[in-house]
Parts: structure tokens; sequence; C-alpha cells
């Protein structure tokens, strides 16, 4: 169940997204499967919000975050996806790219048991400003950021 309504919830979140994977996590030869699938997550939850679509109503589509027990890859798309939504609508919207970019490097470096952001809310300034760059420097600035400890 908890599969089938993540899954669900990323490929429609994802519908009509098209940002390119190019440059995420230029440190790394290859993106995970599901680090790709948090990137276009971010990228379309961002996109959401900026097209007027309720947190509340995205959040319907996922299984409770109470009911998210176990370790497997789907209960941690689940919950990576509430925190995306979390992040989010949680403050002044995001830049899609720079916040794309950011939760990309961080699932990248949490995959290679490299240190990470404590939290989305000690470096949300910070992403904020990142994409308030031109072009590269957003991208850099948000890899920089997900490379931060606190």
């Amino acid at each position: 169940m908890v599969r089938g309504r993540a899954l669900a919830w990323a490929v429609a979140l994802a519908a009509g997204c098209s940002l390119l994977l190019t440059g995420i996590a230029r440190a790394q030869d290859e993106v995970s499967a599901y680090c790709a699938t948090v990137y276009k997550a971010a990228a379309s939850a961002v996109a959401n919000r900026a097209a007027g679509h309720d947190a509340a109503q995205l959040r319907a589509a996922l299984p409770a975050r109470e009911a998210l027990t176990g370790d497997d890859v789907d209960t941690q798309i689940a919950r990576v996806l509430h925190e995306i939504l979390d992040d989010v609508y949680g403050g002044d919207p995001l830049d899609q790219s720079a916040y794309a970019v950011y939760r990309t490097e961080v699932c990248v470096r949490e995959e290679a048991r490299l240190p990470v952001p404590a939290s989305f809310s000690s470096v949300r300034d910070r992403i904020e400003a990142c994409g308030r760059l031109p072009g590269e420097a957003r991208i850099d600035c948000a890899v920089a950021t997900a490379s931060r400890e606190d």
C-alpha cells in the first residue's frame, strides 16, 4: 500500500516536470534512481506550489506519516515526500532549481554517508539566497549548502 501510493504521488507530482538532472551532483558519476526521484519530487513540489496547489491536497495522496515504519525504499520515499512538502510549504516560496539540487545533493551525500545539514530549516535562508543567484552560481550554492554541517 505504501509503495503504490507513494510512487503514484511521486509520478503524479513529477508529471509535466521537464527539468534535466544535468549538473546536479557533478562530483558524482551518476545519480541513483532514488535520488533522481527525490529531484523530480522536489522540483515538482515547488512547481505545484507556484501553480497554487494546496499542500493538504498533495499530502492526502501520501500514507500517513505515523504509518511509515521500516526502512525499505518505498517507506523512505514516502518519508522524504512528506519532508519535501514540509520544506516547500513551510515558508516563502523557494526557487525550483536551487531547492531540487539541494535535496538531491543531500540524498547523494546521505547515500555516501557524508555529512549533511541537520535540517532544512537550518539552511532555508541560504537556499532562498541561492535561488536569487544567476544560473550556475545558483547550482553551486545549493550543492555547497548541502555540504554544510550544523
